[in-house]
């Protein structure tokens, strides 16, 4: 049973903090086209168009969902492998390494794309789209981090206290 334990917990924290890295955006998109919605009430200015927030909505959920696919499970993914035996220094080496790891997701990727598209002079404008890119990923980056170790310390938490439970009526048995 607890070799089956530390996949379990990779497979429930990872599957929450991808779950809120790609649900929250949208809902983000929610809250800003209602306080924009109440803004254009207030002042009497045009409310803009009917799928405007169906959209955005739409486009931002597809967004972070190839995001967290692509680019921030496996940095943190990895990072979390290759520190794995280091001890409880490994969460502090763990934020830096999946920013690097990021960083080359991203230059990995723009390169293909330079290549599929045959973009051979434009070196230089594909580094300055990875660059941004990797400047914008950072902050999901680390909100995916540090939802990710939540969740581990939650399910810590409950398996500690389920164990405690058990033990408990294990060891108050009355045996004749």
């Amino acid at each position: 049973m607890n070799k089956a334990i530390p996949p379990i917990s990779f497979l429930l924290r990872h599957l929450f903090a991808s779950l809120v890295s790609i649900v929250w955006p949208p809902i983000a998109i929610v809250i800003a086209y209602v306080v924009l919605l109440l803004v254009a009430i207030v002042t009497h200015s045009d409310m803009g168009g009917p799928v405007a927030l169906p959209f955005w909505a739409f486009a931002v959920l597809l967004t972070s969902a190839i995001a967290t696919v692509t680019l921030l499970f496996p940095a943190t993914s990895l990072a979390e492998l290759i520190t794995h035996r280091m001890g409880k220094s490994r969460h502090l080496v763990q934020i830096p390494l999946s920013t690097l790891i990021l960083a080359l997701l991203i230059m990995l990727l723009s390169a293909v794309v330079a290549l599929v598209k045959k973009a051979q002079n434009d070196t230089y404008d594909w580094f300055a789209v990875a660059a941004i890119a990797f400047l914008v990923l950072t902050i999901p980056l680390g909100v995916y981090w540090w939802t990710m170790k939540i969740a581990q310390t939650t399910v810590f938490m409950i398996l500690t206290f389920a164990a405690r439970i058990f033990r408990s009526r294990t060891d108050n048995t009355v045996s004749y």
